[in-house]
């Protein structure tokens, strides 16, 4: 019986020693998966602009530069993610055919795309 109370006591330890470190890997995943969100409503809504240029609208806190006025909600649902180690872009080009436009959520801590969409 004390053989089972030492392990179930190590076992409470190691539990109890942890939960601050997993409780901030949900906190991140959870700020990754808002930001992919973002991402992805970025995308959609730049269907609508038609002008050419380069927009940083997240950089480890919203940076308040929006291509449209539309993007205040995007911008306020970024607000409530500061400190994250990414960026959001978005980038239209011209092309032969039209306007190309790319999202990019980059990861400033390995320098890797989380995620893009590019057409």
């Amino acid at each position: 019986a004390l053989v089972a109370l030492a392990v179930v006591s190590l076992v409470m330890a190691v539990l109890i020693s942890r939960g601050p470190e997993l409780e901030a890997r949900e906190s991140q995943r959870r700020v990754r998966a808002a930001l992919i969100d973002a991402a992805q409503a970025t995308f959609v809504m730049s269907e609508s602009i038609t002008a050419v240029g380069r927009w940083t609208l997240y950089d480890g806190k919203a940076t308040g530069t929006l291509p449209h006025p539309d993007f205040a909600l995007i911008e306020r649902v970024l607000t409530r993610y500061a400190d994250g180690p990414y960026s959001l872009t978005l980038q239209i080009t011209e092309v032969e055919d039209g306007l190309k436009r790319t999202v990019s959520l980059r990861d400033h801590t390995s320098e890797h795309a989380v995620y893009e969409v590019s057409q």
